[in-house]
């Protein structure tokens, strides 16, 4: 499993650069960025772009789960289904009928370790999401 264009959008900076280490050094191609605006922005105009999208839950210009909801929405196949991996330092903010109710996703919190990261991504990958246990 390596290659995969994955999507991180984090607002601390020091969060967006150890992400973008691990990926690398797991044989990812991450593309970064910084708040909810620019994530709307780049699925909107980029919609095929990416395998996997690393969102984080608190962001100041809006919520993690409510890009999620929006990219769930889309009229884009690719969008609307892919692989999310919820990053948080609280978990107990995404309630289990949310994870539910979106799917395709798993929940990874802060702080977690790269083999946590890669495991992660690997069960999004082979299409066991799941939704439930919190990965560390």
């Amino acid at each position: 499993m390596r290659g995969l264009s994955v999507y991180v959008c984090d607002d601390d900076p020091q969060i967006r650069v150890l992400l973008n280490k691990q990926l690398l050094s797991l044989g990812q191609i991450p593309t970064l960025a910084s708040d909810a605006q620019s994530t709307l922005t780049q699925f909107a105009s980029k919609s095929d772009k990416f395998d996997i999208a690393i969102i984080d839950i608190r962001l100041p210009d809006l919520r993690g789960d409510l890009i999620v909801s929006w990219l769930r929405a889309s009229e884009v196949a690719q969008v609307r289904e892919i692989p999310i991996l919820f990053l948080t330092g609280r978990p107990s903010l995404l309630t289990q009928g949310y994870l539910d109710e979106i799917g395709n996703c798993r929940v990874l919190g802060k702080p977690y370790t790269q083999d946590a990261l890669a495991l992660a991504l690997s069960l999004l990958v082979r299409g066991k999401a799941g939704t439930r246990g919190l990965l560390h």
